[in-house]
């Protein structure tokens, strides 16, 4: 409810949603701050720096609920230390489709995990079939 009306002043609340134990709290929290638009980008982003795996793939899916307006942020997670993380982000921003993540992405392509070269490659597969349309 907290997203549908629309008050950014409502963003930190949900925020504190992203940390909850149930599975489906944390998802309709990430529905309502991707419901909130652009605003809860750097709220999401300082989530992402200080919280915890569960919290920060939380703030990641509700990145991708963004679109094209959170291509920036999840190209900068394609840095991070862990290989998951990565891994992650190179999916989403496949899934957003934004050809200015490919040059980012192919960097990933030398990674030193395979799965984050696999996923990289599938992401590159993925924006060049949407721009292809």
């Amino acid at each position: 409810m907290l997203g549908q009306i629309g008050n950014t002043k409502a963003i930190p609340p949900i925020m504190q949603a992203l940390d909850d134990p149930e599975r489906s709290v944390r998802i309709e929290a990430v529905k309502a701050l991707a419901a909130l638009g652009v605003p809860a980008i750097a709220p999401l982003m300082q989530v992402f720096r200080e919280g915890d795996l569960r919290m920060r793939t939380s703030a990641m899916e509700a990145l991708w609920m963004l679109g094209q307006p959170a291509t920036t942020p999840l190209i900068m997670v394609l840095k991070d230390n862990q290989s998951d993380v990565r891994k992650r982000a190179a999916l989403l921003l496949g899934e957003i489709g934004d050809q200015k993540a490919v040059d980012h992405i192919t960097g990933l392509l030398t990674d030193e995990n395979v799965a984050v070269r696999r996923e990289a490659f599938e992401a590159l597969e993925m924006i060049k079939k949407r721009n292809a349309q």
